[in-house]
Protein backbone atom coordinates (compact mmCIF):
# COMPACT_ATOMS: atom_id res chain seq x y z
CA UNK A 1 0.00 0.00 0.00
CA UNK A 2 1.62 3.62 -1.33
CA UNK A 3 0.40 6.42 0.99
CA UNK A 4 -0.43 9.54 -0.64
CA UNK A 5 1.19 12.64 -0.68
CA UNK A 6 -2.21 14.70 0.35
CA UNK A 7 -2.08 16.25 3.39
CA UNK A 8 -5.10 18.32 5.74
CA UNK A 9 -4.49 20.51 8.74
CA UNK A 10 -5.87 19.87 12.69
CA UNK A 11 -6.35 22.68 14.54
CA UNK A 12 -2.76 24.64 15.15
CA UNK A 13 -1.42 21.18 13.67
CA UNK A 14 -0.87 21.23 9.57
CA UNK A 15 1.12 19.47 7.02
CA UNK A 16 -0.63 15.74 8.76
CA UNK A 17 -0.73 12.71 5.55
CA UNK A 18 -3.45 11.52 4.92
CA UNK A 19 -3.66 8.15 5.57
CA UNK A 20 -5.59 5.71 3.12
CA UNK A 21 -9.22 5.24 4.29
CA UNK A 22 -8.75 1.62 3.14
CA UNK A 23 -6.77 0.78 6.36
CA UNK A 24 -10.32 0.02 8.73
CA UNK A 25 -10.53 -2.71 11.80
CA UNK A 26 -6.94 -2.23 13.24
CA UNK A 27 -6.28 -3.08 16.82
CA UNK A 28 -3.02 -1.40 18.94
CA UNK A 29 -1.79 -1.74 22.66
CA UNK A 30 -0.69 1.38 24.01
CA UNK A 31 1.75 0.76 26.65
CA UNK A 32 2.34 3.43 29.49
CA UNK A 33 -0.88 4.84 28.60
CA UNK A 34 -1.40 7.72 31.66
CA UNK A 35 2.01 9.60 30.80
CA UNK A 36 2.23 12.22 28.43
CA UNK A 37 3.02 10.33 25.36
CA UNK A 38 0.47 7.55 25.87
CA UNK A 39 -1.88 9.86 26.73
CA UNK A 40 -1.72 11.86 23.02
CA UNK A 41 -1.39 8.60 21.36
CA UNK A 42 -4.90 7.53 22.87
CA UNK A 43 -6.07 11.18 22.16
CA UNK A 44 -5.19 10.49 18.13
CA UNK A 45 -6.85 6.75 17.58
CA UNK A 46 -10.01 7.90 19.09
CA UNK A 47 -10.36 10.37 16.35
CA UNK A 48 -10.29 7.38 13.73
CA UNK A 49 -12.75 4.59 15.25
CA UNK A 50 -13.18 2.81 12.12
CA UNK A 51 -9.34 2.97 11.66
CA UNK A 52 -8.78 1.93 15.37
CA UNK A 53 -11.78 -0.53 16.03
CA UNK A 54 -10.06 -1.82 19.23
CA UNK A 55 -7.32 -0.62 21.35
CA UNK A 56 -5.64 -1.60 24.50
CA UNK A 57 -4.26 1.03 26.70
CA UNK A 58 -2.12 -0.59 29.35
CA UNK A 59 -0.83 1.11 32.84
CA UNK A 60 -0.03 0.50 36.14
CA UNK A 61 -3.12 3.04 37.63
CA UNK A 62 -6.65 2.97 36.24
CA UNK A 63 -6.96 5.01 33.32
CA UNK A 64 -7.03 8.89 34.00
CA UNK A 65 -8.21 9.27 30.25
CA UNK A 66 -11.61 8.97 29.43
CA UNK A 67 -12.10 6.30 26.41
CA UNK A 68 -14.83 5.01 24.01
CA UNK A 69 -16.18 1.89 24.27
CA UNK A 70 -13.92 0.46 22.09
CA UNK A 71 -11.36 1.07 24.23
CA UNK A 72 -10.04 -1.41 26.97
CA UNK A 73 -7.60 -0.40 29.74
CA UNK A 74 -5.93 -3.14 31.60
CA UNK A 75 -3.80 -2.32 34.76
CA UNK A 76 -0.41 -3.71 34.76
CA UNK A 77 2.39 -3.59 36.74
CA UNK A 78 5.84 -4.33 34.09
CA UNK A 79 7.58 -5.06 37.07
CA UNK A 80 5.27 -8.35 38.04
CA UNK A 81 6.29 -11.58 36.83
CA UNK A 82 5.83 -12.35 32.40
CA UNK A 83 3.33 -15.18 33.36
CA UNK A 84 1.46 -12.92 35.51
CA UNK A 85 1.29 -10.06 32.98
CA UNK A 86 0.49 -12.55 30.12
CA UNK A 87 -2.17 -13.72 32.63
CA UNK A 88 -4.33 -10.68 32.54
CA UNK A 89 -2.99 -9.44 28.79
CA UNK A 90 -5.26 -13.84 27.80
CA UNK A 91 -7.65 -12.93 29.80
CA UNK A 92 -8.69 -9.78 28.40
CA UNK A 93 -8.51 -11.17 24.95
CA UNK A 94 -6.05 -9.16 23.74
CA UNK A 95 -4.93 -9.53 20.08
CA UNK A 96 -3.10 -6.39 18.63
CA UNK A 97 -1.86 -5.48 15.09
CA UNK A 98 0.45 -2.69 16.73
CA UNK A 99 2.32 -1.69 19.91
CA UNK A 100 2.91 1.36 20.87
CA UNK A 101 5.66 1.34 23.81
CA UNK A 102 5.84 4.24 25.99
CA UNK A 103 5.90 3.04 29.56
CA UNK A 104 9.06 4.89 31.75
CA UNK A 105 9.99 4.85 35.30
CA UNK A 106 12.17 7.05 36.96
CA UNK A 107 14.53 5.98 39.67
CA UNK A 108 15.38 9.18 41.90
CA UNK A 109 18.44 10.76 41.24
CA UNK A 110 21.56 11.59 42.93
CA UNK A 111 21.20 15.06 45.12
CA UNK A 112 21.88 17.87 43.22
CA UNK A 113 22.12 16.04 39.64
CA UNK A 114 20.05 16.13 36.85
CA UNK A 115 17.02 13.52 35.94
CA UNK A 116 19.38 11.13 34.32
CA UNK A 117 22.61 11.13 36.23
CA UNK A 118 21.44 7.49 37.95
CA UNK A 119 22.12 6.35 34.19
CA UNK A 120 22.81 3.03 35.19
CA UNK A 121 19.68 2.38 37.66
CA UNK A 122 17.60 4.23 34.91
CA UNK A 123 18.95 1.06 32.16
CA UNK A 124 18.45 -1.98 34.27
CA UNK A 125 14.76 -0.69 35.22
CA UNK A 126 13.52 0.77 32.65
CA UNK A 127 15.11 -1.93 30.35
CA UNK A 128 13.28 -5.13 32.74
CA UNK A 129 10.14 -3.23 31.77
CA UNK A 130 10.75 -3.62 28.40
CA UNK A 131 11.80 -7.09 28.24
CA UNK A 132 8.72 -8.66 30.25
CA UNK A 133 6.08 -6.89 28.11
CA UNK A 134 8.05 -8.05 25.45
CA UNK A 135 7.66 -11.64 26.91
CA UNK A 136 4.53 -11.74 27.64
CA UNK A 137 3.40 -10.85 24.33
CA UNK A 138 5.33 -14.20 23.22
CA UNK A 139 3.64 -16.04 26.42
CA UNK A 140 -0.13 -14.78 25.47
CA UNK A 141 0.25 -15.19 21.74
CA UNK A 142 0.00 -11.72 20.82
CA UNK A 143 2.09 -11.01 17.39
CA UNK A 144 1.71 -7.62 16.51
CA UNK A 145 2.66 -6.52 12.91
CA UNK A 146 4.64 -3.57 14.04
CA UNK A 147 5.97 -2.04 17.37
CA UNK A 148 6.89 1.45 17.86
CA UNK A 149 9.39 2.28 20.41
CA UNK A 150 9.16 5.87 21.71
CA UNK A 151 12.98 7.35 23.24
CA UNK A 152 14.32 10.42 23.14
CA UNK A 153 17.07 12.52 22.76
CA UNK A 154 18.67 11.77 24.70
CA UNK A 155 19.83 8.90 22.51
CA UNK A 156 22.13 11.41 21.42
CA UNK A 157 24.02 12.28 24.95
CA UNK A 158 21.90 16.09 25.16
CA UNK A 159 21.96 15.21 28.70
CA UNK A 160 25.77 14.80 29.05
CA UNK A 161 26.45 18.22 27.22
CA UNK A 162 26.81 20.07 23.98
CA UNK A 163 26.49 17.22 21.57
CA UNK A 164 26.06 17.13 16.85
CA UNK A 165 23.40 19.15 16.32
CA UNK A 166 21.20 18.80 14.92
CA UNK A 167 21.00 15.36 15.69
CA UNK A 168 20.70 12.35 12.78
CA UNK A 169 18.83 9.34 13.22
CA UNK A 170 21.88 7.42 11.78
CA UNK A 171 24.01 9.23 14.21
CA UNK A 172 26.55 6.52 16.45
CA UNK A 173 25.33 5.68 20.24
CA UNK A 174 27.11 7.86 23.06
CA UNK A 175 28.54 5.21 25.06
CA UNK A 176 30.42 7.64 27.93
CA UNK A 177 27.65 5.61 30.33
CA UNK A 178 24.84 3.56 30.46
CA UNK A 179 21.47 4.92 28.48
CA UNK A 180 18.28 3.08 28.72
CA UNK A 181 17.37 3.90 24.98
CA UNK A 182 20.60 1.59 24.29
CA UNK A 183 18.87 -0.89 26.17
CA UNK A 184 15.17 -0.81 25.07
CA UNK A 185 16.34 -0.71 21.52
CA UNK A 186 18.41 -3.59 21.65
CA UNK A 187 15.85 -5.55 23.66
CA UNK A 188 13.18 -4.80 20.96
CA UNK A 189 15.58 -6.07 18.14
CA UNK A 190 16.18 -8.94 19.38
CA UNK A 191 13.32 -10.08 20.30
CA UNK A 192 11.55 -8.57 16.86
CA UNK A 193 14.15 -10.58 15.21
CA UNK A 194 12.94 -13.64 16.93
CA UNK A 195 9.60 -13.33 16.22
CA UNK A 196 9.85 -11.66 13.16
CA UNK A 197 8.36 -8.83 13.49
CA UNK A 198 8.66 -5.03 12.35
CA UNK A 199 9.93 -2.14 14.69
CA UNK A 200 9.73 1.87 14.81
CA UNK A 201 11.75 4.06 16.95
CA UNK A 202 10.26 7.55 17.55
CA UNK A 203 12.81 10.25 19.37
CA UNK A 204 10.78 13.34 20.50
CA UNK A 205 12.78 16.50 22.26
CA UNK A 206 11.58 18.76 24.92
CA UNK A 207 7.85 17.34 25.65
CA UNK A 208 4.73 19.59 25.51
CA UNK A 209 1.63 17.84 26.60
CA UNK A 210 -1.73 18.11 28.40
CA UNK A 211 -1.30 15.48 31.23
CA UNK A 212 -3.02 15.88 35.32
CA UNK A 213 0.37 14.79 36.40
CA UNK A 214 3.10 14.43 33.67
CA UNK A 215 6.47 14.31 35.14
CA UNK A 216 8.67 15.32 32.04
CA UNK A 217 5.70 17.73 31.02
CA UNK A 218 6.91 21.59 30.82
CA UNK A 219 3.09 23.08 30.56
CA UNK A 220 2.06 22.23 33.88
CA UNK A 221 5.12 24.08 35.83
CA UNK A 222 5.18 26.47 33.80
CA UNK A 223 1.12 26.91 33.77
CA UNK A 224 1.22 26.92 37.35
CA UNK A 225 4.07 29.42 37.97
CA UNK A 226 2.48 31.80 35.54
CA UNK A 227 -1.45 31.53 36.86
CA UNK A 228 -0.02 31.92 40.52
CA UNK A 229 2.12 34.98 39.63
CA UNK A 230 -1.30 36.18 38.09
CA UNK A 231 -3.18 36.00 40.94
CA UNK A 232 -0.39 37.30 43.20
CA UNK A 233 0.45 40.58 41.17
CA UNK A 234 3.61 39.71 40.66
CA UNK A 235 6.28 39.23 37.49
CA UNK A 236 7.19 36.26 35.14
CA UNK A 237 10.88 36.32 36.09
CA UNK A 238 12.97 34.43 33.96
CA UNK A 239 15.14 31.82 36.49
CA UNK A 240 18.45 31.32 34.05
CA UNK A 241 20.65 33.38 32.11
CA UNK A 242 21.32 34.78 28.48
CA UNK A 243 23.22 31.84 27.31
CA UNK A 244 19.73 29.53 27.92
CA UNK A 245 17.68 32.13 26.97
CA UNK A 246 19.11 32.55 23.57
CA UNK A 247 19.53 28.84 22.82
CA UNK A 248 17.65 26.87 20.31
CA UNK A 249 15.63 24.12 22.23
CA UNK A 250 13.70 22.31 19.94
CA UNK A 251 9.81 21.36 21.05
CA UNK A 252 7.55 18.14 20.45
CA UNK A 253 4.21 18.42 21.34
CA UNK A 254 2.21 15.06 22.60
CA UNK A 255 -0.27 15.01 19.46
CA UNK A 256 2.20 16.12 16.62
CA UNK A 257 4.00 13.02 18.14
CA UNK A 258 1.29 10.70 17.93
CA UNK A 259 0.27 11.29 14.17
CA UNK A 260 3.88 10.85 13.35
CA UNK A 261 3.79 7.27 15.09
CA UNK A 262 0.51 6.76 14.20
CA UNK A 263 1.77 7.59 10.36
CA UNK A 264 5.08 5.49 11.05
CA UNK A 265 3.68 2.39 12.08
CA UNK A 266 0.49 2.29 9.35
CA UNK A 267 3.16 2.93 6.38
CA UNK A 268 4.69 0.20 4.83
CA UNK A 269 7.64 1.95 3.12
CA UNK A 270 8.81 3.26 6.97
CA UNK A 271 9.21 -0.24 8.33
CA UNK A 272 12.34 -0.73 10.63
CA UNK A 273 13.39 3.01 11.05
CA UNK A 274 14.05 5.39 13.30
CA UNK A 275 12.67 8.80 13.08
CA UNK A 276 13.01 11.57 14.68
CA UNK A 277 10.14 13.61 16.04
CA UNK A 278 9.98 17.41 16.59
CA UNK A 279 7.60 20.23 16.17
CA UNK A 280 9.43 21.64 13.28
CA UNK A 281 9.46 25.02 14.73
CA UNK A 282 12.83 27.23 15.46
CA UNK A 283 12.26 27.82 19.41
CA UNK A 284 14.07 29.96 21.95
CA UNK A 285 12.35 30.77 25.64
CA UNK A 286 13.61 34.50 24.62
CA UNK A 287 10.31 34.69 22.60
CA UNK A 288 8.50 31.58 24.41
CA UNK A 289 8.18 33.39 27.72
CA UNK A 290 7.38 36.96 26.79
CA UNK A 291 4.46 35.33 24.95
CA UNK A 292 3.22 33.85 27.59
CA UNK A 293 3.73 36.23 30.23
CA UNK A 294 1.20 38.49 27.39
CA UNK A 295 -1.12 35.28 27.41
CA UNK A 296 -1.66 35.95 31.16
CA UNK A 297 -1.59 39.66 30.87
CA UNK A 298 1.35 40.53 33.70
CA UNK A 299 4.94 41.77 32.80
CA UNK A 300 8.00 39.60 32.89
CA UNK A 301 11.40 40.25 33.91
CA UNK A 302 13.73 37.99 30.94
CA UNK A 303 17.71 37.78 31.96
CA UNK A 304 19.92 40.39 33.56
CA UNK A 305 23.58 40.59 34.47
CA UNK A 306 22.17 41.99 37.98
CA UNK A 307 21.94 37.86 38.46
CA UNK A 308 25.35 37.49 38.46
CA UNK A 309 27.09 35.96 42.16
CA UNK A 310 23.00 34.91 42.74
CA UNK A 311 23.39 31.81 40.38
CA UNK A 312 22.69 27.82 41.76
CA UNK A 313 25.23 26.34 39.20
CA UNK A 314 25.15 22.42 38.45
CA UNK A 315 27.41 21.12 35.67
CA UNK A 316 27.58 18.34 32.89
CA UNK A 317 29.74 15.48 34.84
CA UNK A 318 31.46 13.79 31.22
CA UNK A 319 34.40 15.30 29.54
CA UNK A 320 34.69 15.74 26.99
CA UNK A 321 30.93 16.35 26.28
CA UNK A 322 29.41 14.05 23.82
CA UNK A 323 30.78 16.51 20.70
CA UNK A 324 33.88 14.98 21.84
CA UNK A 325 35.68 18.05 22.45
CA UNK A 326 35.14 21.09 25.18
CA UNK A 327 34.67 20.82 29.25
CA UNK A 328 31.65 20.60 31.38
CA UNK A 329 28.68 22.14 30.23
CA UNK A 330 26.36 24.53 32.99
CA UNK A 331 23.35 25.04 33.89
CA UNK A 332 22.69 28.17 36.06
CA UNK A 333 19.93 28.98 38.07
CA UNK A 334 19.18 32.10 40.60
CA UNK A 335 14.91 31.76 40.45
CA UNK A 336 14.23 28.18 40.80
CA UNK A 337 10.87 27.16 40.16
CA UNK A 338 10.96 24.37 42.69
CA UNK A 339 12.15 26.56 45.41
CA UNK A 340 9.05 28.99 44.50
CA UNK A 341 6.49 26.41 44.62
CA UNK A 342 7.33 25.96 48.43
CA UNK A 343 6.68 29.21 49.15
CA UNK A 344 3.83 29.62 52.15
CA UNK A 345 1.91 32.07 49.84
CA UNK A 346 2.06 30.35 46.69
CA UNK A 347 0.76 27.06 48.03
CA UNK A 348 -1.87 28.94 49.71
CA UNK A 349 -2.59 30.69 46.32
CA UNK A 350 -2.59 27.21 45.07
CA UNK A 351 -4.81 25.32 47.15
CA UNK A 352 -7.56 28.18 47.08
CA UNK A 353 -7.47 28.03 43.40
CA UNK A 354 -7.76 23.87 43.36
CA UNK A 355 -10.54 23.94 45.78
CA UNK A 356 -12.46 26.25 43.76
CA UNK A 357 -12.09 24.64 40.16
CA UNK A 358 -11.31 21.17 40.88
CA UNK A 359 -7.82 21.15 40.49
CA UNK A 360 -5.42 18.59 41.43
CA UNK A 361 -4.69 19.70 44.78
CA UNK A 362 -1.41 17.89 45.51
CA UNK A 363 -0.04 19.25 42.27
CA UNK A 364 2.19 21.96 44.20
CA UNK A 365 3.31 19.33 46.22
CA UNK A 366 5.45 17.77 43.77
CA UNK A 367 8.56 19.99 43.94
CA UNK A 368 9.75 17.41 40.96
CA UNK A 369 8.09 18.57 38.53
CA UNK A 370 9.25 22.15 39.40
CA UNK A 371 12.70 20.95 39.85
CA UNK A 372 12.33 19.38 36.24
CA UNK A 373 11.04 22.72 34.86
CA UNK A 374 13.96 24.03 36.31
CA UNK A 375 16.59 22.56 34.17
CA UNK A 376 14.64 22.55 31.13
CA UNK A 377 14.31 26.40 31.38
CA UNK A 378 18.16 26.67 32.46
CA UNK A 379 19.46 24.17 29.52
CA UNK A 380 22.52 26.11 27.86
CA UNK A 381 23.33 24.20 24.78
CA UNK A 382 21.60 23.65 21.76
CA UNK A 383 18.98 20.28 21.59
CA UNK A 384 17.94 20.18 18.02
CA UNK A 385 16.85 17.35 16.04
CA UNK A 386 16.82 16.96 11.82
CA UNK A 387 13.60 16.26 10.42
CA UNK A 388 15.22 15.94 6.70
CA UNK A 389 14.50 12.06 6.77
CA UNK A 390 10.91 11.98 8.27
CA UNK A 391 10.44 14.86 5.70
CA UNK A 392 11.91 12.64 2.86
CA UNK A 393 9.49 9.88 3.87
CA UNK A 394 6.41 11.80 3.33
CA UNK A 395 5.29 12.71 6.73
CA UNK A 396 5.16 16.63 6.95
CA UNK A 397 3.57 17.63 10.46
CA UNK A 398 4.38 20.91 11.60
CA UNK A 399 2.96 23.21 14.43
CA UNK A 400 4.59 26.59 15.93
CA UNK A 401 5.60 25.66 19.37
CA UNK A 402 4.73 28.88 20.59
CA UNK A 403 1.34 28.28 19.57
CA UNK A 404 1.51 24.80 20.43
CA UNK A 405 2.18 26.22 24.61
CA UNK A 406 -0.58 28.69 24.64
CA UNK A 407 -2.92 26.17 22.96
CA UNK A 408 -2.37 23.39 26.24
CA UNK A 409 -2.46 25.85 28.44
CA UNK A 410 -5.84 26.64 27.39
CA UNK A 411 -6.61 23.03 27.10
CA UNK A 412 -5.16 22.12 30.55
CA UNK A 413 -7.19 24.60 31.78
CA UNK A 414 -10.30 23.00 30.46
CA UNK A 415 -9.11 19.71 31.59
CA UNK A 416 -9.28 21.64 35.07
CA UNK A 417 -5.52 20.55 35.28
CA UNK A 418 -4.54 24.22 35.27
CA UNK A 419 -6.66 27.28 36.74
CA UNK A 420 -8.12 29.37 34.35
CA UNK A 421 -6.86 32.56 36.30
CA UNK A 422 -8.06 35.03 33.55
CA UNK A 423 -12.01 34.70 34.47
CA UNK A 424 -11.29 35.43 38.16
CA UNK A 425 -9.75 38.63 38.51
CA UNK A 426 -11.04 38.44 42.36
CA UNK A 427 -7.76 37.55 44.46
CA UNK A 428 -5.57 39.42 47.14
CA UNK A 429 -2.17 40.08 45.80
CA UNK A 430 0.96 40.72 47.84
Amino acid sequence: MVFSNSFHSDGIYHGLPDIPTTITGKSAIVCGSNGISGTHMLRVLKKSPQRWSKVYSISRRPSMEPLPDHFSHLIIDLEMPVDEIATVLKQANVQADYVFYFAYKQPAPKPGSNPWSCARELAEINGTLFNNFLNSLTVAGIKPERILLQTGTKNYGCHLGPYFCPGREEDPRIEQEPNFYYTEEDTMWKWCLQNKVDWNIAMPCVMQGTVRDGIQSIINPIGVYAAIQKVLGRKMIWPSDFTAWETEQAQSNGYLNAYLEEWAVLNPEAANEKFNATDGSYFTWARAWPRIAARYGIEWEGPSEANEGKYQVTETYTVPPPIGYGGTARVRIHSSLAAWSQEPKVRETWYKLAKEQGLPMEYIEKTDRFWFADYILAWSWPITQSMDKTRKMGFMGTCNSEEAIIDLIKECEELHILPNVLLNEDNVKD
